[in-house]
């Protein structure tokens, strides 16, 4: 059964991104709450896509962050990662970390994004070839 958007019909979009076992590819809906989660998604030293996804006639207004995803281990704690927001395909915001055991790597960004809007965060390890657990979310309200 789709998830139902903020019109009370089916959209194009929504509802198919909740599986939490890669990129997320739509903006979930429960009543005027909207998030994603890309779930841990493994990053080297190429861009790699964490949520992807069209917003639907609504607009959105709330917060997105990234985030290290998995266990502590110093080994690779030295690694500089780099957070990347794209709405239709142009560079908006970033969070660059200069190790993934810095506190900064939890800081969330506001943003309100405009209605039929391609939303793309990307994430990339620019100091190390290591592959490490990396997630980003974006949780807020919509609306119609």
């Amino acid at each position: 059964m789709p998830i139902v958007g903020p019109t009370g019909g089916a959209q194009a979009g929504f509802g198919s991104g909740g599986s939490f076992t890669g990129a997320a590819e739509a903006l979930e809906y429960v009543g005027q709450h909207a998030y994603a989660y890309s779930g841990a998604v493994a990053v080297a030293n190429s861009e790699v896509t964490l949520i992807n996804f069209e917003i639907g006639n609504s607009l959105f207004v709330g917060t997105w962050s990234g985030y290290f995803n998995q266990a502590s281990n110093a080994a690779i704690e030295l690694d500089d990662y780099r957070f990347v927001l794209y709405l239709n395909g142009v560079q908006i915001m970033a969070i660059e970390t200069s190790d993934s055991a810095s506190q900064n790597r939890n800081i969330n960004r506001d943003l309100i994004i405009p209605p039929f809007t391609t939303v793309l965060i990307t994430c990339q390890n620019y100091s190390g070839t290591s592959s490490n657990n990396l997630a980003a979310c974006m949780t807020g309200e919509i609306f119609k």
